[in-house]
């Protein structure tokens, strides 16, 4: 890494840590012109070192194309410091060309500005490594002794008459689909009613932070695309004291004002953005079949509750790190509703309801950024009967 000063005129490292040097921070990646070897990879990369108190890790992306630089803490810190000379991959036998590099460079305001070869400020030069040599080809076994005539096989017996082959028993009548009362979804929305945990043994609807009592839940990635995801808890709940307690339904914060008894028939619904990405831009809903009656927005709105279709640690705890990232960030947080939350925003989160056909309130819109955390909200529809 060069020293600042060797830098083209108007281009500055980032200094937000500021007990450390500068240098890159928040993001940094190369991408080759073909998929790395998981092995070869595994056995050359740079081993984790520290800066301050947290761990940077070199690691291989989903498609095996890339390599980028990730800190165990939130986004912003520094990754590369300049004037230390940095080995990213050694011995890596016949590594694929560079085709690009992504990193951040300070914009002066205490933001990034990303750059990438097209921008030429920096030079990529490719030098081909050795393939690594085919092994020996092992030594060609002796010829086997040539075995004995066999004796002439005795005439065989009659076979029986085979019996009749009974009737095959009728298959099965498949099980009808599950109807999870959801008409659509558009946007960057999936719908998943059985996500496994992206750590084996994590929790399904744990967030992506550092205590790992609250980090490994399910993604949301398809196709290398980060999604909103929609997921069933409950079809066709009875509402009971306990329930309506478990799940603070009768101190939402969600400006419906919908009222909610015990005794109806309602659907219990997670979604939840769980990858680092900005999806705040509209278009991202989904259509009920039925109407919305609760959205729960604080991070206690979207834990366990009593008759969940998952199991208890699915969830994580309310006492657990990072539970108090769980909720979205919107425009003038706090604990009442502010009209604020609803209106679409490109520079905080927000939700809104609205209706589609002849349904009231049946369609839930929503934006969020997400910066590895994890944003949850849950919806209560009601059975009308």
């Amino acid at each position: 890494m060069p020293s600042e000063n060797e830098l083209l005129d108007g281009y500055y490292y980032s200094d937000q840590d500021s007990d450390l040097s500068r240098g890159i921070a928040n993001y940094f990646k190369i991408i080759f012109t073909t998929n790395l070897d998981d092995d070869y990879f595994s056995n050359s990369k740079i081993p984790n070192y520290d800066i301050s108190n947290y761990t940077v890790e070199l690691i291989l992306t989903d498609d095996n194309c890339a390599i980028e630089l990730s800190s165990n803490e939130p986004p912003g810190h520094l990754l590369l410091i300049e004037g230390i000379s940095y080995t990213l991959l050694s011995n890596y036998p016949g590594i694929p060309e560079i085709s690009n590099i992504e990193f951040n460079l300070d914009n002066s305001s205490g933001g990034f500005i990303r750059y990438t070869l097209s921008d030429e400020i920096m030079v990529v030069t490719n030098i081909s490594s050795p393939e690594p040599e085919p092994e020996p080809e092992p030594e060609p076994e002796p010829e086997p002794e040539p075995e004995p005539e066999p004796e002439p096989e005795p005439e065989p017996e009659p076979e029986p008459e085979p019996e009749p082959e009974p009737e095959p028993e009728p298959e099965p009548e498949p099980e009808p689909e599950t109807d999870y009362k959801i008409n659509n979804v558009e946007g960057y929305v999936i719908i998943e009613h059985n996500p496994e945990p992206e750590i084996t043994g994590r929790g399904k609807f744990y967030a992506q932070v550092s205590d790992p009592s609250n980090n490994g839940g399910y993604k949301g990635i398809i196709n290398n695309v980060k999604n909103f995801v929609i997921t069933n808890e409950a079809l066709d709940l009875i509402l009971t004291s306990k329930i309506i307690s478990d799940m603070s339904l009768d101190t939402y914060i969600d400006g419906l004002n919908k009222n909610i008894e015990v005794g109806m028939s309602v659907n219990v619904y997670l979604v939840y953005l769980n990858s680092g990405i900005d999806r705040r831009a509209a278009g991202n809903k989904i259509i009920f079949d039925n109407e919305i009656i609760g959205v729960g927005v604080r991070s206690s709105d979207t834990l366990y509750f009593t008759n969940s279709r998952f199991s208890s640690t699915d969830y994580p705890l309310e006492s657990v790190g990072g539970i108090a990232k769980r909720s979205f960030e919107p425009q003038n947080p706090g604990d009442s509703f502010n009209s604020k939350w609803i209106k679409r925003s490109s520079s905080h989160d927000w939700y809104r309801v609205d209706s589609h056909g002849d349904i009231p309130d049946n369609v839930f819109e929503v934006g969020c950024d997400n910066g590895n955390k994890g944003d949850f909200f849950r919806i209560i529809t009601l059975n009308h009967h």
